[in-house]
């Protein structure tokens, strides 16, 4: 029988679980809706099903660029880490990042 988590760590555990299915449904939910040309600059804002998202899309960019803003710094440095072997994806946590002289982007979800 598996243990039963209760208290505070039980909630965080459970809340973790309800992220994740709320991360990966949205994740597919935007795939569907968003469709950019293969040179297209697209910027995601958010954190839910961030990595399942960029990582789809980053495939299908093959000469455009992905810029991914997430909320925390632990977010950064996770995404970072599981979207490591992607050239054209840039992990960022805050718009002042963001680089000015840049052109717009073709795509932004959130």
């Amino acid at each position: 029988m598996a243990k039963i988590t209760r208290g505070r760590a039980g909630r965080m555990e459970k809340k973790a679980a309800l992220l994740d299915t709320y991360g990966a449904t949205l994740a597919q939910m935007l795939l569907s809706h968003v469709r950019p040309q293969p040179n297209s600059r697209v910027l995601h804002i958010g954190s839910p099903g961030v990595v399942r998202f960029a990582q789809s899309l980053a495939e299908r960019l093959s000469e455009g660029e992905l810029v991914v803003l997430v909320y925390t710094y632990d977010e950064l440095e996770d995404t970072r880490a599981a979207l490591a072997g992607f050239g054209n994806v840039q992990i960022i946590n805050e718009f002042d990042d963001l680089d000015p002289d840049e052109p717009p982007f073709d795509v932004v979800s959130c």
